[in-house]
């Protein structure tokens, strides 16, 4: 999973933490970026018409055939 924000996430470093000190994410290099955009172009997801719920669902079906 990817979050983006509008405002800085964490102090800024490459390991998100929670506020009790718990690891909860990684920040993905300028790198990592730039090749993940590079594979599955620009697209951006959003809440409208459920789209993980789409592009889920076929991976679902093929797992229960």
């Amino acid at each position: 999973m990817i979050v983006a924000a509008s405002q800085p996430i964490g102090d800024g470093g490459d390991v998100l933490y929670s506020e009790s000190g718990t690891t909860i994410g990684y920040r993905l290099s300028d790198e990592l970026l730039a090749d993940l955009r590079f594979r599955n172009g620009d697209g951006i997801l959003t809440d409208n018409y459920a789209p993980v719920e789409n592009l889920i669902a076929p991976v679902f079906l093929r797992s229960v055939d």
